[in-house]
């Protein structure tokens, strides 16, 4: 069952103050708000709240889905030429309305296990991935798509 009025804008509803609930044949809740009327199936909120960069429900329209994608792609090459070369010029504050709070988390602790580590001959990028909680393949990956840099060349930078 679902608490509707457990429900608020931080959980998708355009308003607080909901008016009528009414469940489809597809299990979807239609909220009726003082705003407008809207499918809520929780799934969307928490999706992007647990770091994921969009969210499109089915059915969705191809040319959405297109320029979403190309949104996203844009925001990517953004944030790899804000980082390419000049990373150790940037700021968290300057880069907050480029990318996620994850994100900007990550190269935050990132740039902390390196100035932590930065005297440690021994220190390898197997103990790196390990302090950073991220598989090896993770972390390359997550690092190449972010600053367009790979490991070695990001340490170097820095």
């Amino acid at each position: 069952t679902l608490d509707v009025q457990q429900l608020g804008i931080e959980d998708g509803l355009a308003h607080r103050q909901v008016s009528q609930v009414f469940e489809d044949k597809d299990g979807f809740f239609w909220m009726a708000t003082v705003k407008d009327l809207q499918r809520y199936d929780g799934y969307k909120i928490k999706s992007l709240r647990g770091g994921a960069d969009d969210y499109l429900t089915k059915p969705f329209n191809t040319e959405e889905l297109l320029v979403r994608t190309t949104n996203l792609i844009e925001t990517r090459k953004k944030l790899q030429e804000k980082f390419a070369g000049a990373l150790t010029k940037v700021t968290a504050n300057s880069l907050a309305d480029s990318f996620s709070n994850l994100d900007q988390c990550f190269i935050e602790n990132l740039k902390k296990q390196i100035e932590e580590n930065l005297a440690n001959k021994n220190y390898k990028i197997e103990d790196l991935t390990k302090n950073l909680l991220m598989s090896r393949t993770q972390f390359f990956r997550k690092l190449k798509a972010i600053t367009n840099q790979t490991a070695n060349e990001f340490i170097r930078n820095y």
